[in-house]
């Protein structure tokens, strides 16, 4: 009886030890159109939007709020991230979840894995054309046998300098389809 008494709490000291080293990195991001523009959608009020970091297996708590007009929804999809036993937080619209209405917040809660350099953007409509921001997840152990670059600005972006974002869509979803065409730059950093 004393050794069984013994296992379970050298079990539940492990469990505890385990739980104990998860770090939550918590990120609220609100999602809104610029003031001078009806079609710019913006994270944070910034166009990329903010760079969400971690370390690998990190949880990360990622508050949407919807601060777009009342009849538009929206959900973010973080590219690259697997999404174990969390299915329900990939950020697919009507496929994984049901959007996120105006004036609502959704919390994303998911591991950050595998480590990399990824990216998370808007998944409704062509909101993704300005709604999107840098994710890198750091693996402390560095498996990889090769000397670190010191980290800068991470930037990415397009250009539509010809049709804005609700015009595009408006052609992409309309009968009969009119493609807008393709971005006139590709800014990278």
């Amino acid at each position: 009886m004393f050794h069984l008494f013994l296992v379970v709490i050298t079990i539940l000291l492990q469990t505890n030890d385990v739980a104990s080293a998860d770090k939550r990195r918590e990120y609220t991001l609100t999602v809104s159109y610029a003031s001078n523009s009806s079609s710019t959608v913006l994270i944070n009020n910034q166009f990329p939007g903010p760079l969400i970091e971690a370390e690998l297996d990190d949880i990360l708590v990622v508050h949407v709020k919807n601060n777009l007009l009342s009849n538009e929804e929206l959900t973010i999809h973080f590219h690259g991230m697997l999404q174990k036993q969390t299915p329900h937080m990939d950020g697919a619209a009507y496929m994984t979840q049901m959007p996120i209405s105006s004036g609502k917040t959704f919390t994303y809660v998911f591991r950050a894995n595998p480590a990399g350099t990824y990216f998370y953007h808007s998944h409704s409509g062509l909101q993704a054309v300005t709604a999107f921001g840098p994710l890198l997840v750091h693996d402390k152990q560095k498996p990889w046998n090769l000397p670190e670059i010191p980290g800068g600005p991470l930037l990415f972006s397009d250009q539509w300098l010809t049709s804005d974002r609700l015009t595009q869509e408006a052609g992409l979803i309309g009968s009969p389809f009119k493609w807008e065409g393709e971005p006139t730059d590709l800014l990278i950093n």
